[in-house]
């Protein structure tokens, strides 16, 4: 399991979180009663390693234009060896990249 989180500023939460899901298809979405946190999660199977993959991403929202986004991305391996080819790195990466580039 590995972790990384990341501030944004200045631009539209909802705006980000519709191209998200847009873009990464979450199979479980949350949002607490005040609307100040929301959940996603994302399941994938890696065909060349053999393992699933998970990924939270939890957003904080601390006003209407700032928020900290955690991302949370977890691996299980399959087969004799029960390897994960870095492919928890990989999903941290793809996630990074899609929000550090808005």
């Amino acid at each position: 399991m590995i972790q990384e989180s990341i501030t944004l500023e200045g631009i539209d939460p909802e705006e980000l979180i519709s191209e998200f899901k847009a873009k990464f298809f979450p199979d479980f979405s949350f949002t607490n009663s005040n609307g100040s946190t929301r959940v996603f999660i994302i399941e994938e199977y890696y065909l060349r390693a053999g393992n699933f993959l998970s990924a939270n991403i939890i957003i904080d929202f601390l006003n209407e234009k700032k928020f900290i986004i955690t991302i949370i991305a977890s691996g299980g391996g399959a087969g004799l060896l029960e390897l994960i080819w870095n492919s928890e790195k990989s999903m941290l990466k793809k996630l990074r990249k899609f929000f550090l580039n808005k």
